[in-house]
């Protein structure tokens, strides 16, 4: 099985995912087979997960017809891999029915042709089941909007306590030894809020997983933050945008290619 990428858009998105994975897990088993790549990560002390899934049509170009293989892999070995790409060079990926060793990386054209080969891991983890469920709230909105928000909290406390129904606005606030910060994010400024009528949402969470998930903000420009009380919050990276379609669509379709973040809210006892 090979999957290539050639576009530069899909190259940083790639890119920057097995980048930047190692700030959320250490290992992780990579899904690799006919259908695409697929993969899911679990935090220290299992506060968050990371969920990716890139389909088969999402690659520019794939051979093969590998049943679904388990591939174990070091994640900030994967991440030393990415930073010795060079612009406009191709990436290639390739697993063989036979192989139980090694993952195959490549990096071809532009400048030196590269080989890696990744050996696997064996890992004992299981996959999460994440439910679908009905969400209270959902928030669109810039994803470096975002994240300068996060890191300018972090500067003052731990954690963020998200407030949304007393108006209009979305309010982000935390508070530490050094003083207290609160945002009140204007509706202006968010591209899409929807809260379930006559209702309020409060929760708290750790900054410093938000930052985390806040180092995939090139990933797209826009992030969906969706919230279920005493759940975790999703934070949603749609990499569907690459699809030109003419079509109207009759209802907004779950996006199929995706980074998606999940954090668990702190309950203070």
């Amino acid at each position: 099985m090979i999957f290539e990428v050639k576009g530069k858009d899909k190259i940083n998105q790639f890119i920057t995912i097995f980048t930047n994975m190692h700030k959320i897990c250490t290992e992780t088993n990579l899904i690799i087979g006919k259908e695409g790549i697929y993969t899911q990560g679990l935090s220290m002390g299992n506060a968050s997960i990371i969920e990716v899934n890139l389909t088969r049509d999402w690659f520019d170009n794939s051979r093969g017809n590998l049943n679904d293989k388990l591939v174990g892999i070091h994640c900030e070995i994967l991440a030393n891999v990415m930073k010795c790409y060079q612009d406009g060079q191709i990436i290639k990926i390739s697993l063989f029915e036979e192989s139980s060793e090694r993952l195959l990386i490549y990096f071809e054209g532009n400048g030196h042709d590269k080989e890696f080969q990744i050996k696997m891991l064996d890992i004992d983890s299981q996959q999460l089941e994440i439910p679908e469920m009905e969400t209270l709230a959902d928030v669109t909105m810039n994803s470096i909007e975002f994240t300068k928000i996060v890191l300018q909290l972090k500067y003052f406390g731990e954690y963020v306590k998200i407030d949304m129904g007393e108006d209009d606005n979305i309010y982000m606030e935390t508070s530490g030894d050094v003083g207290n910060m609160k945002v009140r994010i204007k509706e202006k400024d968010i591209e899409e809020y929807a809260l379930e009528e006559g209702e309020t949402y409060s929760g708290t969470f750790m900054l410093q997983n938000l930052q985390s998930f806040c180092s995939f903000t090139k990933l797209n420009e826009v992030m969906t933050l969706h919230f279920i009380k005493d759940n975790p919050l999703c934070m949603l990276f749609n990499l569907d945008d690459w699809k030109q379609d003419d079509e109207e669509e009759e209802e907004e379709k779950k996006p199929v290619n995706y980074v998606k973040f999940y954090l668990a809210p702190f309950l203070d006892d």
